[in-house]
């Protein structure tokens, strides 16, 4: 059941023309850190907001980390960073850094 709500959000972020993104990292009680994205997306003039996946980090949670995880994400399930038009974050040093920050390399890429 689950894939197929997965499916179902998937093809619906690929057919809309733009989506943008809420990524934060948070560490869970083992002490992984978690990258946790929602995705929002405008469907028949509707914006809708939709959970778009969960992924463990590796053991630093740098903004290059952060974006090559979810670069690989995006990769896998055939979506490219040209539709993303807007990404939400905390605000740490590590999403908003000027040159190694998960917002400049979006930027970068898009």
């Amino acid at each position: 059941m689950s894939e197929d709500i997965e499916q179902q959000v998937l093809n619906t972020l690929r057919n809309s023309l733009m989506f943008a993104l809420q990524v934060d990292e948070s560490t869970d009680i083992s002490g992984k850190a978690q990258l946790l994205v929602f995705v929002r997306m405008v469907v028949d003039d509707d914006i809708i907001e939709n959970f778009f996946c969960c992924k463990t980090l590796p053991k630093t949670t740098r903004g290059e980390d952060v974006f090559k995880v979810l670069d690989d994400h995006l990769s896998s399930v055939n979506l490219s960073w040209n539709k993303c038009i807007g990404i939400c974050t905390d605000g740490t040093p590590s999403m908003t850094g000027s040159i190694k920050g998960f917002i400049s390399l979006v930027k970068k890429k898009n």
